[in-house]
């Protein structure tokens, strides 16, 4: 039987946050896609704007389904 472990503790600092809703509307998709893909080239990090773009584009049509 194997011991459980304890849980290493991972206080990592969050860098940067926003937060806005946006409405069940087609439009939202590209409002949130380009918010994203804004905010992480402002944030530094331009090698993940394509990602982030891809990412929100996803989740925000997912979100938005039936």
């Amino acid at each position: 039987m194997i011991a459980p472990q304890e849980p290493a503790e991972k206080t990592e600092e969050v860098l940067h946050e926003d937060v806005l809703n946006y409405t069940s509307r087609p439009k939202s998709v590209s409002l949130a896609r380009n918010r994203a893909a804004r905010l992480v080239g402002e944030w530094g990090q331009v090698q993940l704007v394509e990602t982030a773009r891809l990412l929100v584009s996803e989740l925000a049509t997912n979100a938005g389904a039936p």
